[in-house]
């Protein structure tokens, strides 16, 4: 089963035969791509050529777009990916808040919205966000680690959150943050729905390639 397969899975409850591994691809793959800050956050076809590679070389099972440059960027780079990776879920970041960029990445085709939240501010339109994707049929999932991820996403009517607490129980679809250094209990699933692996925010540009190369590996 490939990767887009896997992500499509998480909003049916289906069982899945393992979870999808979803990392947030930051400034580690510019820096794994040896492009410039410019080109990679402005240059949609240098952004889209580098995720295509970088989420290769991690085993990604879905590239999420939109976390370094504009949404116009991240729009593009989605339709680019398309013919890059057609078996590679496509995931979009957008910050909570945006309704717009939330209903130009579903009517996009993402098989996946992340919504990032720092603080409080967003938390309001959080419900407006999540009723634009599902419209589309596209499940929101709040990445939001200063705060109780789980209530805030279930209060506005959203698909799903990050945690590393995750409960079993939880009818939501839950993602579970991994480093480079987990080791075999870390990466003992929960559970076999409704449930993906991914990072502690987005990678930044120092992080151990290797390590994170052997763990991708290591999910698929």
């Amino acid at each position: 089963m490939d990767g887009r397969s896997l992500v499509r899975l998480l909003a049916s409850g289906s069982l899945m035969p393992r979870p999808a591994y979803i990392p947030l691809l930051g400034d580690i793959a510019r820096t794994a791509g040896q492009v410039s800050a410019e080109d990679y956050t402005n240059d949609a076809q240098v952004q889209a050529s580098v995720l295509a590679q970088v989420g290769e070389a991690f085993g990604a099972d879905a590239i999420v777009a939109g976390l370094l440059g504009t949404a116009a960027v991240g729009l593009d780079v989605v339709a680019r990916l398309k013919g890059l990776r057609p078996g590679t879920g496509l995931a979009g970041w957008v910050v909570a808040g945006d309704v717009a960029a939330t209903r130009a990445y579903s009517e996009a085709g993402v098989d996946l919205l992340l919504v990032g939240l720092d603080d409080g501010e967003g938390i309001a339109r959080l419900r407006t966000q999540a009723n634009a994707a599902r419209f589309y049929a596209v499940p929101t999932v709040l990445v939001a680690p200063a705060l109780q991820a789980g209530p805030i996403a279930r209060a506005a009517g959203m698909s799903g959150y990050v945690t590393e607490q995750p409960d079993p129980e939880a009818p939501e679809i839950i993602g579970v943050p991994l480093t480079g250094d987990a080791g075999p209990a870390q990466l003992r699933p929960p559970r076999q729905a409704r449930f993906f692996w991914t990072s502690a925010g987005p990678i930044g540009a120092h992080a151990d390639v290797d390590k994170l190369a052997a763990l991708g590996r290591g999910l698929s």
